[in-house]
């Protein structure tokens, strides 16, 4: 079994998916969201049922899109919807297992790298519905619809649509031995299909955590007449002071783990306010209330200048002082992508420049000797 949310966001699409297979008395762990190229598509075939069986249908799916070298999304839909009967009729009916394990339901995303068209539609049938609101397939169990029906709100922002799946997920897995972790997360949007790094989806459900507890003891603080104002206003000011103590950690952990590819260019995958400095220590969000204007006044600047510089910059495979930042010139043969490190300038050691690059995956970490 398995739960596989998706929900619809101002600008795109989320899904999530745990990483549960049960296979008779036996389990295992397997990737259930992988974007996977089809023709000229970009495509996520996900779904609940009999595994074998769904990876068998999406292996002949991208077959015949490859084969049709198929670049538009309406493509993906018709074909899915001309063999969805046939799978049901054939290979579900005739699979070896009680028929109360036969139910299947899809949940299916595509992007178009021609007319950068992106849909998600759910299979609960042979027909596949576009989600416009939010969508669960899997271990249905009616808390799940319940708490999503909570959590989801029209337009809601990529960044609170990871953060409900990823809180949904783990209620999860809380109450039912079908769902676990590690959890994954795809974005779709019109940039393609993105998936969220492992170590980020980690760090933001254990955050979760760490507020439900603090959250929850507020709420129940809200309607309980038995306390006095003066005291309900103590809880208050005690939950703003933690809340905010821990919301200032959170981020800094984050930038950390923030490359400067990421704050260049931002979407929906960014995790990090647009309000950073630059210093010694390489870049730091700013927090104080008086700065943040200018902050991200500054910030909106070298954004502006570091994407014409890259633009400008051709395929140079040395690294370039850009003041403050360091940028990288990928030298692996036939790449040569120009992309953004992070330099960590660290009492008593020498500098480190870090950085993966975008386009072909080889890591950087250079050290101080090597920038000179």
């Amino acid at each position: 079994m398995t739960l596989i949310p998706a929900w619809a966001c101002n600008g795109g699409f989320v899904i999530h998916a745990d990483s549960e297979e049960n296979c008779g008395d036996f389990r295992r762990s397997v990737q259930k969201i992988v974007p996977q190229p089809m023709g000229r598509l970009q495509v996520i075939v996900a779904g609940s049922g009999i595994g074998p069986l769904i990876e068998g249908f999406a292996t002949r799916l991208k077959e015949r899109l490859d084969r049709d070298n198929a670049s538009d999304i309406q493509d993906l839909k018709r074909l899915m919807e001309h063999r969805l009967p046939l799978f049901y009729r054939n290979e579900v009916a005739n699979y070896p297992c009680p028929d109360e394990n036969k139910l299947h339901k899809f949940i299916v995303g595509a992007w178009s790298s021609v007319t950068k068209d992106f849909a998600v539609w759910a299979a609960p049938y042979d027909m596949l519905i576009p989600v416009t609101s939010y969508e669960l397939a899997g271990v249905e169990y009616e808390l799940y619809n319940y708490l999503a029906q909570r959590l989801y709100y029209p337009d809601m922002a990529f960044s609170q649509a990871i953060l409900a799946g990823l809180y949904l997920l783990t209620v999860a897995e809380a109450t039912s031995s079908f769902v676990r972790a590690p959890y994954r997360v795809a974005v779709i949007s019109e940039r393609g299909i993105e998936m969220e790094k492992d170590p980020n989806v980690r760090a933001i459900t254990e955050r979760l955590v760490a507020y439900e507890r603090r959250v929850n003891a507020l709420f129940l603080a809200c309607a309980d007449t038995s306390i006095a104002v003066p005291d309900f206003e103590d809880l208050i000011d005690d939950f703003k002071t933690t809340a905010s103590a821990l919301h200032r950690d959170h981020i800094d952990q984050q930038a950390s783990r923030t490359s400067f590819e990421e704050l260049i260019h931002g979407g929906p995958l960014r995790s990090v306010p647009g309000m950073v400095g630059f210093g010694p220590r390489g870049y730091q969000v700013e927090h104080d209330r008086k700065r943040l204007t200018e902050a991200r006044q500054n910030f909106r600047r070298f954004r502006e200048r570091a994407r014409a510089w890259e633009e400008s910059a051709g395929t140079n495979p040395n690294i370039v002082n850009a003041g403050d930042v360091r940028v990288i010139g990928c030298a692996t043969p036939q790449c040569g992508r120009v992309f953004f490190g992070k330099l960590t300038r660290v009492e008593g050691s020498d500098p480190v420049l870090e950085g993966t690059c975008p386009k072909c995956g080889k890591e950087y970490r250079l050290q101080f000797a090597d920038l000179t």
